[in-house]
């Protein structure tokens, strides 16, 4: 036993969702899904979870791993055949309803394979988990993300604060006095002593302080 987790999770497959790596993929397949015949041709994982359907393992999979969001569609459903088309398929719609849990995305974190191509991505995939799953064309398709821990995102500069330096080009000075080297930060307050004699075409900023800006003349 252990606390926070789902107990409809396996040690098995706990195991395996903690091996997966960014973009590995995890399939759930439903009660007609041939799921050992495709891990053996792709010599991928296979896990059985009998005894429960796939909207129940979807939700505690999400809530144990992220879907990759580094991509427009980290799930994917199989494609009806041609000649169920008609048919009506409510388990994709309780997919979507758990999605939009665990991921802002929700229904649009979805995209699909048809029949064949989605038993060829099967292949492919880190494992493979087959259920007793009744309901027809249930099989889902799960990207893993990335868990982000401790990350802190860049403080947005102010507007006409520049980092790095300012080099001033000695063949713009006329008139003699200095030509001064100064860092971004310092020629604002500099501005007010010196006497701006050449820039470069083009300004950069709300105080239209230019890193190409040369400037001539004494400090105050």
């Amino acid at each position: 036993m252990l606390n926070n987790v789902p107990k409809i999770l396996s040690p098995e497959l706990l195991k395996t969702l903690c091996e997966m790596g960014h973009s590995d993929v995890i399939v759930l397949g439903d009660g007609n899904f041939p799921g050992d015949r495709f891990a053996h041709e792709g010599n991928c994982k296979f896990l059985r979870c009998d005894g429960h359907g796939v909207p129940e393992l979807l939700d505690a999979i999400l809530t144990m791993i992220p879907l990759d969001a580094y991509v427009e569609h980290p799930v994917h459903l199989m494609e009806t055949a041609e000649c169920d088309k008609d048919l009506e398929i409510p388990v994709w719609d309780e997919y979507k309803k758990i999605v939009a849990k665990h991921d802002e995305r929700g229904e649009k974190a979805f995209g699909s394979y048809e029949r064949f191509e989605f038993y060829e991505q099967a292949k492919k995939s880190y494992c493979i988990v087959q259920t007793s799953e009744e309901a027809i064309y249930a099989n889902i398709m799960l990207q893993k993300g990335v868990i982000k821990k401790n990350i802190t995102k860049k403080t947005p500069k102010k507007p006409g604060v520049f980092a790095g330096f300012c080099i001033l080009f000695p063949g713009f000075a006329q008139g003699g006095g200095p030509v001064l080297k100064l860092s971004v930060t310092e020629v604002g307050k500099a501005q007010q002593h010196l006497a701006v004699i050449g820039t470069r075409t083009h300004k950069i900023g709300g105080n239209g302080v230019d890193p190409d800006t040369v400037v001539q003349g004494k400090l105050a």
